[in-house]
């Protein structure tokens, strides 16, 4: 176990019996299929965070904090996946507790697609569609956190090996990213460019999203099919009685921030979620504000990004595969000492107007959000029990989702503040990335005080 937790914590009554219904983990090609779920997911996300925000802010000039509050929404509502994740341990359907969740939630997210480019198009029209894009985004970031949130479970489910386990939910990620890039480049093929005052390219951006809405139900459907077996034993009804206090969703709560060592691990993770994404819906913005970029190019951040991520948690996993016990504290710590000097590049490229500094700083950003992922997964599947594993990812979603919001609509606003203490647009963003090197170097600051980590527990 990576992490000490208490007992009741994400322990129930029946887990014991169900522990018996195990059926192993997922061979590779059931894995590679249930990779589908957040490849398909990937491809909706390069809309809100690659292409919708780069045209509110730099192509129809909409403030910077209206954009990112508006857009954090799909972050926001992020803590409300800790009851999803709850309901679906405890409220089966057809005796299946993570697959109709991810199916029906995928669905939803997908559904909201198409409205984006018309509601966002407007957001600046009065207070009516501001509230209307909010809701929009929310209930999409909702879908898609809840459906991602029971893939974990679902992982967590079939095997008791905190590695294993780990190593799964690694490969997941990557795949996830892998989406992304390809996503990113076929983006970017699809709208090289956008003219705010041209009614083909708003035409243009209506059917890419439709297209992406259908491949990710599509895609959703054929990764899980067949994953999940149906199960009529008695603690999978949906009648089943709450046993005790400790199985209920405030119990379980309560047993989570009871524990000295996974309060710590929540701590970190809002700190380290919120530096990491402080930038998140700025940095296009950057490159077409500053370096006169167009959407095409600034798109292919999310590439680079992707790309270092790959790269380290394929590294890394690698070696997990091989290594006995997993270093799960010093791959936190690398991954949180490269964020910050991604972001002291950032800084530079600000303050230079260096365009080689910029495309350096996002690749070395992805290499750390990499190996921050990959420490998260190991630390994360540790903590998990199969009978309340999708609290445990829905607490993860939550506390790690809020920190995700305020990070992202923080960038917006650190951003308008920053141009109110400066004279200058790129000295601006420089005191956004000056803001997360700091929060990164704290974030890194409390990596030694996790306790039961790999160097201790599992390594």
């Amino acid at each position: 176990m990576l992490v000490r937790t208490s007992r009741s914590a994400f322990f129930t009554p029946n887990e014991e019996i169900a522990s018996i219904e195990k059926s192993g983990p997922f061979s590779s090609i059931a894995l590679a299929r249930l990779c589908l779920v957040r490849f398909g997911a990937s491809f909706l996300l390069i809309l809100t965070t690659g292409i919708l925000n780069r045209i509110l802010i730099s192509d129809l000039g909409m403030s910077a904090w209206v954009v990112t509050v508006v857009l954090s929404f799909q972050h926001l509502s992020n803590p409300l996946a800790l009851g999803a994740g709850h309901l679906s341990d405890r409220r089966p359907i057809r005796g299946r507790r993570r697959v109709p969740y991810i199916l029906l939630w995928t669905i939803v997210a997908a559904a909201t697609v198409p409205f984006m480019p018309h509601v966002a198009m407007r957001m600046n029209e009065g207070l009516g569609w501001l509230i209307v894009g909010a809701l929009l985004f929310g209930l999409f970031g909702y879908g898609l956190k809840v459906a991602n949130v029971l893939v974990g479970a679902l992982i967590a489910d079939r095997t008791d090996d905190p590695l294993v386990r780990g190593r799964q939910l690694n490969i997941i990620w990557i795949m996830a990213i892998v989406g992304f890039i390809t996503a990113g480049v076929l983006a970017s093929w699809h709208l090289p460019t956008y003219d705010a005052d041209n009614p083909d390219d708003l035409a243009q951006l209506q059917r890419l999203c439709i297209g992406v809405s259908i491949i990710a139900v599509v895609m959703a459907f054929l990764g899980t099919w067949g994953s999940e077996r149906s199960s009529t034993h008695p603690s999978l009804a949906a009648d089943a009685p709450q046993a005790d206090q400790s199985s209920t969703l405030l119990g379980l709560l309560r047993g989570v921030m009871a524990a000295p060592g996974t309060r710590r691990v929540f701590v970190f993770l809002v700190v380290a979620d919120f530096s990491f994404f402080i930038q998140e819906y700025v940095l296009e913005s950057f490159g077409g504000d500053i370096f006169q970029m167009p959407v095409s190019v600034t798109t292919s951040f999310n590439t680079m990004l992707g790309l270092g991520m790959v790269i380290s948690m394929l590294s890394v996993g690698f070696m997990g595969s091989i290594w006995e016990r997993f270093p799960t504290r010093r791959v936190l710590r690398w991954g949180c000492g490269l964020g910050a000097a991604s972001f002291l590049a950032l800084s530079f490229s600000a303050f230079a107007d260096t365009a080689l500094a910029l495309l350096i700083s996002v690749f070395v950003l992805g290499v750390g959000k990499g190996l921050y992922n990959i420490g998260l997964a190991y630390l994360f599947m540790g903590m998990a029990r199969s009978r309340s594993a999708g609290f445990l990812m829905g607490a993860w979603a939550a506390f790690g989702g809020f920190a995700v919001a305020l990070g992202g609509l923080s960038g917006g606003i650190f951003l308008d503040l920053g141009r109110l203490i400066v004279d200058d647009t790129a000295q601006s963003y420089g005191v956004v990335f000056g803001i997360e090197l700091i929060m990164m170097i704290v974030a890194l600051l409390l990596v030694p005080r996790l306790s039961g980590d790999a160097d201790s527990a599992t390594a």
